[in-house]
């Protein structure tokens, strides 16, 4: 009897330990100013989006303005986004994604409009399927996400 719970056991875990999914690794950032304007609404007067580009290995990618959509979790690299979250109010700025079954550094530049940028690092690793670490940097200096940047 103790034999058969353990192949019953075994049948159970097995396929959800060698079957597993892996969330897309996305670079997202919030931008408000000083005050807590927005600056990624289109509809408000503090909007810089549609100038902002994002520089990566080497290739720079001009914002574009999406609609909403179902998530789907397969990797598919979209470059530089500029998306309205629903549940939460507000714009934000989304920049891969990258497939997140892999280790991977990423480093991503981001320009402004007046001529500045800034520099988001992240490092995903990957140790086994039910372990993963992400760390971020903005301009060198460790963050957590969301990356809220004042500009």
């Amino acid at each position: 009897m103790k034999v058969l719970r353990f192949f019953l056991l075994a049948a159970v875990l097995f396929p959800a330990l060698v079957s597993c999914d892996f969330y897309p690794v996305t670079i997202t950032v919030r931008v408000q100013d000083e005050a807590g304007h927005d600056r990624l609404d289109p509809n408000s007067e503090y909007f810089i989006g549609a100038e902002i580009s994002a520089v990566y290995e080497g290739m720079t990618y001009p914002v574009e303005i999406v609609v909403p959509e179902t998530k789907a979790y397969c990797a598919q690299f979209f470059g530089l986004r500029l998306c309205q979250n629903w549940g939460h109010g507000g714009f934000y700025l989304e920049f891969g994604e990258f497939d997140g079954s892999t280790s991977q550094d990423v480093t991503v530049e981001l320009l402004w409009p007046d001529g500045t940028s800034d520099t988001i690092h992240t490092r995903h690793i990957l140790f086994t399927p039910l372990a993963v670490a992400n760390t971020w940097r903005l301009n060198g200096k460790k963050v957590d996400p969301p990356i809220i940047l004042v500009k």
